[in-house]
């Protein structure tokens, strides 16, 4: 009796539980009304924003209450959608006690979603809608969707296409994600007519064929991905695809994992769940010639090149020897072998890459078809190819990627090969990667698509390809993209390298604007990211991003840090005396016309560092500071310059204020660099260990302060302003430092880097066209002053240790050691096992070292006491005439730190009979006059009497026009801010062209030993082309252009030489022994200058 009551009890609360439930729902269900304030913060969760939107009213009711329902017949992209819908309410509205948790697929009764693709009537299930038509006039009708209520418990969710309904349903998702609570969910009973404005907006490169990044783009209605394929030719002759390249190297570890786990297959499946364009990418068409065995098994296809360059460094192309014929009926079949079998595997549009530099086919048929004609032939390759293909698969398009070797003729010619069915991209090297307020699509490409033609973009998305530096940029990224939309373009392949997760910002404004280029202000889309970012503030967060958008542009618009900071170009502006040009184009000052606009830029900073304080976010805080820094730096770089540029001899007063700059300098390196790693830190995915942050980014800040320390330490006497607390290279290992051995221990002094006690990290990176290397031991030894040998052990790190390009997604290549306290009588090292995996490798690196700063370190009360030597202190180190033997004729090198390729003409001459060269470190008159031939680069010089501007140019001119003999090299020719010298001879130096080829177009003494009309190279990868002067003859000219880049001539009494190659330096700025075609040059040139060779006519 008891069990049946206790029984008849239970039964009874059920029912009440059923009854109270039902109760519940049906109360919820009576649509509340949604005032216009709470459709504006609702539709703040929804990027990107909708073209047409209506929220009248919303219903709330329990979250187990909802039924999801898809159409019979669903595509798999469709149930993906319904399966992220329903995951959403699993997650966020499982309820507790008597409430049932939410099912798969939802089994409530009182409101109901439905998702699906219509029929031609509009109707969906039961549900007919009669605006269904709306969508076929639509721009991108595919992707276009429609979400409709019916009555108070029904949302459709329909579209033409799988890809639409996809698309609704992520915008209803982003609707509902904050509006679970307690079990209970609020609908918005809305309307939606949308479409994006671009058909297919996504990326290339970086890491986007991992499933986390794929999703996050889908989730944003990003459609593409667009992958690296490996071609291959078998030895049957037919072409084939060998796999999907995906740089790894560059991937957070969890994101590796998935790259490592995946096939081509699997990625493609994933990402058409998803909605997601999978286009394959043939690269740059003479890539076939280097990674394939093509030549082996066709040699008709192997011609010599006629080169017009050698040296991309994007992709590798060095020295490139021969080129695949593209004129040639076999190179047409194995590119159609390529589409093929792409198509097979389910691509519906092929990116086909022309090659990146200018190298054409040097067969009599290519050459026939005429100048400049090199990438119309390899398009008309690729097109041909498609036809054949196109008649198996009639829906394959292709795009024809374009690159800066075909944008020297306008691409007119390639244009003028592309049928209807073949688009275009438009890729450019820098031209792409430009973050400056250029347009990027030029008149020849904006006619084309708007006469219909199908038309992409590479562009960059973030501050530069090179650098890894914070940019939140609402301006710059609404900028590009509504270009882009007004222009008609119709594919956006963005480069956010290395990883979409540090530009979140960036790639999500891009996801916006790409889609609706019309809807959100700057402001507005920045309160919607920090909304759906959950950040506290999201209306301060605008006003910070905002605020600070327009001066990151300043900084990054203006080539800081690349290409400026790179090989430390804002650094020898100082150290060459360089007149700084605010405003100019080609400088690091371009967007910085006045000084009053830096000092408004940093006050701005100071603004929103205000507002990013309150915040509290880490990563806003560190971006304010490296934007800050750089402003710093950029002001601080033209107070050097400019006061320098003026110098001839300078009193002490000014060196005092050189001084007082130089500090200031020294302490925004310091925000910029700390500012750096602790933004990268925040972010907190480890790529310490990659080259484009550790090295673009903060190496390059570190050794451009450093080349202008080191200019006015050794010219003006200005105290270098150093720290333990500062990033500082101590030292390098190379490949010749293995020899015979794999495992090495290398030794580097760091007593000036000690700080009084506490740790120092010691991070290891590789080099430039270079393998990694492996560590196992770090140690800190001390030794007694004078018997350094004797050391003993302070601290050590053992842990494997990584330094390469695979290494970036860790921190095993940073080491820790530490020192209780720095002993003043002993000096200190650092020693290091360094291992190689092969024997004949290439294995180049470099080590820095830093202490982590105190919290209450002041760098400005270190650097009050700092001040320059006294006139008498500085005298005393500064050589005043060179030292010349008495032997030979009297060569001054004009010599610097900053110069490598003084030190190496300085070894090529020194072996020369008859020649004695020394080195010329002042440009006094005394000092000139003391020479025979002076051969003068772009270097550091000494401030003692030292000649500028027009000063320089009467000193060298005087000097010539009395007997002298002059060479310049290089910048020195009268470029990048030098000095025009002997305008007669050379009128100017007029452009710096990547080329390393070289020919000699004209007999003379200078050129006597090199065979005319034979291409020679030299070491360094670029050369400065000349104007030549009237009395200027010209002597060699460089291969891609064929414009001057050797002019001499007479002047006066004396001699004149113009070289625009930089001799004796290796393409990472280190001394190099002449090439044997520089050496004759150069040891000719000093000869016919100082009238030690026979010259009939004196040119």
């Amino acid at each position: 009796m008891t069990f049946k009551k206790e029984g008849i009890m239970k039964s009874m609360k059920a029912v009440v539980g059923v009854v109270l439930v039902l109760a519940a729902a049906q109360s919820a269900m009576a649509a509340v009304k949604v005032s216009e304030q709470e459709q504006s913060e609702w539709l703040r969760w929804v990027i990107p924003l909708p073209k047409k939107t209506r929220i009248d009213s919303k219903v709330e009711l329990p979250a187990s209450e909802v039924k999801i329902t898809v159409r019979r017949g669903a595509g798999d992209t469709e149930k993906t959608a319904a399966d992220q819908l329903t995951a959403l309410f699993k997650e966020k509205g499982n309820t507790v006690g008597y409430q049932r948790a939410f099912d798969t697929g939802g089994s409530g009764e009182a409101f109901e979603i439905l998702i699906g693709v219509c029929d031609a009537e509009g109707k969906v299930a039961d549900v007919t809608l009669t605006d269904i038509a709306d969508l076929e006039n639509l721009p991108n009708r595919d992707q276009a969707y429609l979400i409709r209520p019916v009555g108070q418990d029904r949302l459709v969710l329909t579209a033409l296409h799988e890809r639409g309904v996809y698309y609704a349903v992520q915008t209803l998702r982003q609707l509902l994600e904050n509006r679970f609570d307690k079990g209970a969910v609020a609908i918005p009973l809305i309307s939606v007519t949308d479409w994006p404005d671009m058909a297919r907006r996504g990326e290339w490169g970086c890491n986007i064929c991992a499933p986390d990044e794929t999703l996050w783009m889908a989730h944003h209605k990003m459609n593409l991905i667009q992958y690296e394929v490996r071609w291959k030719v078998g030895a049957d002759g037919r072409g084939g695809i060998s796999g999907f390249k995906q740089p790894a190297k560059y991937a957070p570890v969890n994101v590796q994992k998935q790259l490592s786990e995946r096939s081509e297959k699997e990625m493609r499946a994933f990402g058409n769940r998803h909605a997601m364009y999978m286009d394959p990418s043939l690269m740059h068409y003479s890539l076939l010639g280097e990674r394939t065995r093509i030549f082996d098994v066709y040699p008709e296809l192997k011609e010599p090149i006629k080169s017009k360059g050698n040296y991309v460094p994007a992709i590798g192309e060095v020295n490139v020897r021969f080129m695949p014929c593209p004129s040639q009926p076999k190179m047409v079949d194995l590119l159609a072998d390529f589409m093929r079998i792409l198509a097979e595997t389910g691509a519906a549009e092929i990116d086909c890459c022309l090659t990146e530099d200018a190298a054409q086919c040097g067969c009599k048929t290519c050459l026939a078809a005429g100048e400049d004609f090199e990438f119309a032939l390899e398009t008309r390759a690729y097109v041909n190819a498609w036809r054949r293909v196109v008649k198996q698969y009639p829906d394959l398009k292709i795009r024809i990627s374009l690159s800066q070797g075909s944008y020297r003729t306008d691409n007119a010619k390639v244009l003028a090969e592309i049928p209807p069915g073949v688009g275009v991209s438009y890729y450019d090297g820098g031209r792409s990667y430009d973050s400056s307020r250029d347009p990027m699509i030029y008149p020849p490409l904006e006619a084309f698509a708007a006469k219909g033609g199908y038309l992409g973009v590479v562009p960059s998305l973030t501050a530069s390809y090179a650098v890894v530096s914070p940019w939140t940029a609402p301006q710059f990224i609404r900028y590009r993209m509504n270009e882009f939309v007004d222009k008609k373009l119709q594919v956006l392949i963005g480069y956010p390298t290395p990883t979409n997760r540090l530009y979140d910002f960036n790639v999500t404004a891009t996801a916006e604007w790409s889609w609706n280029a019309k809807g959100r202000s700057e402001r507005e889309f920045a309160a919607a990211w920090a909304t759906r970012r959950g950040l506290e503030d999201a209306d301060a967060v605008a006003d910070w991003a905002v605020m600070l958008g327009p001066v990151s542009w300043d900084v990054y618009g203006s080539g800081i840090p690349y290409p400026h900071f790179m090989h430390s170009k804002a650094g020898k502006l100082v150290a060459n005396r360089g007149k700084p040009s605010l405003g100019d184009k080609r400088s690091m000052f371009r967007y910085f016309p006045t000084v009053e606009h830096m000092d408004n830029d940093l006050a701005v900073c100071d603004q929103a560092m205000a507002i990013a304080r309150r915040i509290g976010a880490p990563e806003i805080l560190h971006e304010t500071r490296v934007i800050r820094g750089y402003v710093n730096i950029v002001k601080e770089i033209y107070t050097i310059a400019a006061q320098v540029s003026e110098l001839a001899t300078p009193t002490y007063a000014d060196r005092v204020k050189l001084q007082a700059a130089m500090n200031r300098l020294t302490m925004a390196r310091f925000e910029t660099v700390d500012g750096l790693i602790q933004w990268e830190r925040s972010i907190g995915l480890g790529l310490r260990g990659y080259e484009r942050f550790s090295v673009n980014s903060i190496a390059w800040v570190d050794q451009t302060v450093d080349v202008i320390g080191e200019s006015l330490a050794s010219s003006y006497g200005v105290q270098p302003f150093t720290s333990p607390y500062f990033n500082r290279k101590i030292g390098e290992w190379a490949t010749a430092d293995f020899k015979d051995k794999q495992v090495i221990e290398k030794k580097w002094e760091v007593t000036q880097q000690m700080p009084p006690s506490g740790a120092c990290e010691v991070t290891f990176m590789y080099l430039p066209r270079s393998q990694g290397a492996y560590m196992s031991r770090v140690a800190l030894v001390s030794a007694p002053e004078k018997t350094p040998a004797k050391v003993t052990e302070v601290s050590i790190d053992r842990h494997a240790g990584y330094a390469g390009k695979r290494g970036i997604s860790s921190t095993s290549n940073i080491y820790t050691v530490t020192l209780k306290k720095r002993d003043p009588a002993l000096r200190y090292f650092i020693l290091a096992d360094i291992r190689t995996d092969e024997d004949d490798r290439v294995c180049n690196g470099a080590v820095w070292i830093k202490a982590p700063a105190p919290a209450d370190w002041d760098p400005a009360r270190e650097a009050a006491n700092l001040r320059p030597l006294t006139d008498e202190e500085l005298a005393e180190q500064m050589p005043e005439l060179p030292k010349f033997t008495g032997k030979g004729l009297r060569v001054g090198v004009v010599y610097g730190k900053s110069s490598p390729a003084s030190t190496s003409i300085l070894a090529c001459l020194r072996g020369v009979d008859n020649i004695d060269a020394q080195p010329l470190v002042n440009t006094t008159r005394a000092a000139i006059m003391e020479c025979d031939v002076i051969v003068y680069l772009a270097v550091v010089f000494q401030p003692k009497g030292f000649s500028v501007g027009e000063q320089l140019v009467g000193l060298l001119e005087d000097f010539v026009k009395a007997g002298g003999g002059l060479i310049s090299i290089h910048d020195a020719v009268g470029y990048r801010g030098q000095a025009e010298l002997i305008k007669t001879v050379c009128a100017r130096g007029v452009a710096h062209v990547r080329d390393a080829r070289w020919t000699v177009v004209k007999q003379h003494p200078v050129t006597a030993g090199i065979e005319q009309g034979k291409t020679m190279f030299h070491s360094y990868y670029d050369h400065i082309e000349l104007e030549n002067g009237p009395q200027g003859a010209v002597l060699a000219t460089g291969d891609k252009t064929g414009k001057p880049v050797v002019v001499a001539g007479a002047y006066g009494k004396g001699r004149y030489l113009a070289c625009g190659m930089i001799v004796g330096v290796s393409q990472d700025d280190k001394p190099t022994p002449l090439t044997n075609g520089e050496r004759i040059l150069i040891q000719n040139a000093v000869k016919w200058c100082g009238r030690q060779s026979a010259d009939p006519g004196n040119r």
